[in-house]
This record gives structure tokens, sequence and C-alpha cells, in this order.
């Protein structure tokens, strides 16, 4: 659960508010649950993409399209990260600073 409340920006208090404002975090829950189901690595992308089956979408990218505040998300979190590696690889893409 915690690296989809990390994908969708949501902070514990939200959570908890979600929680006690619809049944489809409760029912996502139990599912999880069911299927035992954990959200790392590979298998953690197929767990998710069954997950958005359930909704009817076909695919990860049609879940995305039809999505675009996950699409935010995302990009909030990436720019949240500490990765070197990432802070190189986003330098070499941008022009220098002395330009």
């Amino acid at each position: 659960m915690k690296l989809i409340q990390e994908l969708l920006g949501l902070n514990p208090k939200q959570v908890t508010e979600a929680h006690k404002n619809g049944e489809l975090y409760d029912l996502i829950e139990k599912y999880i649950d069911q299927e035992k189901m954990h959200f790392e690595g590979g298998r953690g992308v197929n767990h998710f993409e069954k997950i958005i089956r359930v909704f009817g979408y076909r695919d990860m990218d049609n879940f995305l399209e039809d999505n675009p505040g996950c699409l935010q998300r995302m990009v909030e979190w990436l720019m949240e990260q500490n990765s070197e590696e990432w802070v190189d690889a986003m330098k070499a893409e941008l022009p220098d600073e002395d330009d």
C-alpha cells in the first residue's frame, strides 16, 4: 500500500480520509490481500495491471492515457527523489546554465 500512497502523493491523513469517505479503498485493499499482491519489481507492475484490468483498462498505457492525474503524481514523485544518477542524466539533457 505504501507504494500506491507514494505514487498518488497521499499523506497518511489523506489516506485515512479516503478510507472513511469511500468503499473503493477498502475493496482494493481486500483484493490486494486476497491476491497476496506486492508492488515491487516486475511482479508489482503485473499486479498493478491486474487491478486496473478489473476497472476495465486493457493495459497500463490505456490507464495512463485516461488518468493524467496519475502521470502528474508520478512526475512529482520523480522530482522528489534524490538520485545522483538521475540528476546527472537530466543535466545531460539540458543546456549548460552558462549558455
